[in-house]
């Protein structure tokens, strides 16, 4: 068994866009858009939905179980938890994860920080330059458990500071070499009315029943051929700036792992 996975993280509990992943567009769930994209990766069998045991996300389990999806349920708050469960429910040493707001995340992108472990070993993997929102994290297992030793109480949304902020993972950072993908400037997230409003123009735009628009379309839709559309969600991402200025990760941790 291979234990390198994808774990696609998702919940209907979200305070800033309610139950985002069910959304309505262009005749199915949001979720099942997100899973045709995915599935398009190389390396991995069977992709992992991982949302929480509370009842209000069965929904997102039926999605997932429609499409052929493995489903592991955790934790409704610690997502560094639910992640840690999840790995060890499924025997992953490495997953690659994907938030449900991220829903222009492509399967060669997976792909991509997988064969990246292979190669460095790095305990966090991150692509650089995609549109916000189009990136996977790749995490080793054994960091996970770290965190979830040393943060205590700590929040988890932002959760990948953790392995970031304290110099504490051997973390990799992969160069794209097509230059059509490198445009970090455009927001492709799914966190705010305005950023659905965006997804709903784009799939109005590109979408034909059965195919998945492919992210480079979609960059060249709102690059050269209607830049007026990424107006649409351009106030969403200076809220997402203030809200994660505002969600300081714990300073105990960073005096817990400086005694390790």
């Amino acid at each position: 068994m291979d234990n390198r996975g994808l774990i696609i993280l998702a919940r209907n509990g979200s305070s800033r866009l309610p139950r985002k992943s069910m959304l309505p567009l262009v005749g199915k769930p949001v979720l099942a858009h997100q899973i045709d994209r995915l599935k398009k990766s190389l390396r991995v069998r069977t992709p992992i939905l991982a949302t929480t045991i509370l009842e209000e996300d069965n929904s997102l389990c039926d999605v997932a179980s429609e499409c052929g999806l493995d489903i592991f349920r955790g934790h409704p708050e610690d997502v560094v938890r639910r992640m840690v469960d999840a790995g060890e429910r499924f025997d992953l040493k490495f997953a690659s994860i994907v938030g449900g707001d991220d829903v222009f995340c492509e399967g060669e992108f997976v792909d991509l920080v997988i064969a990246e472990h292979e190669k460095t070993g790095a305990d966090f993997i991150t692509i650089k330059d995609l549109p916000f929102g189009a990136s996977p994290f790749g995490v080793s297992m054994s960091s996970l458990r770290k965190v979830l030793e040393l943060k205590g109480d700590g929040i988890t949304d932002g959760w990948e500071r953790y392995l970031t902020d304290f110099n504490l993972f051997n973390t990799a950072s992969i160069e794209l070499g097509d230059p059509i993908l490198r445009h970090p400037e455009l927001r492709l997230d799914l966190d705010y009315p305005e950023d659905f409003k965006l997804v709903t123009a784009i799939y109005a735009k590109l979408y034909t029943p059965g195919q998945v628009p492919s992210l480079r379309n979609v960059i060249r839709l709102l690059v050269e051929d209607e830049p007026e559309l990424r107006l649409i969600n351009r106030t969403a991402h200076e809220k997402w700036l203030n809200n994660r200025t505002r969600a300081q990760i714990s300073l105990e941790f960073a005096s817990r792992k400086s005694t390790t």
